[in-house]
């Protein structure tokens, strides 16, 4: 996950990408994080969809692969967040 503690501009850094393109050719999620907005930039749109929007208008065996995908990933998602808040908090005080 990429998370910029100061300014969201941050993300749009060159080198930012390149990890994130990197990162993407294994089995992770990449997320982009900034204020309290969290957007999931892999795996491919249509099942990052499914994943963020389970209910939506998708193919049942996509939200399936979906509903998968974040039992597998989604706490360390959360254990990234947590780092990082905690980071901010150091840098801040």
């Amino acid at each position: 996950m990429a998370r910029a503690v100061d300014a969201s501009s941050a993300l749009l850094d060159g080198g930012t990408f390149n990890v994130a393109a990197m990162l993407s050719h294994g089995p992770l999620p990449i997320y982009l994080s900034w204020d309290d907005q969290r957007r999931l930039i892999y795996p491919k749109e249509d099942l990052a969809a499914a994943i963020l929007d389970p209910q939506g208008p998708h193919d049942p065996a996509l939200v399936e692969q979906g509903k998968a995908w974040m039992a597998k990933y989604e706490p360390f998602a959360r254990l990234a967040d947590e780092a990082a808040r905690q980071a901010g908090s150091q840098a801040a005080g």
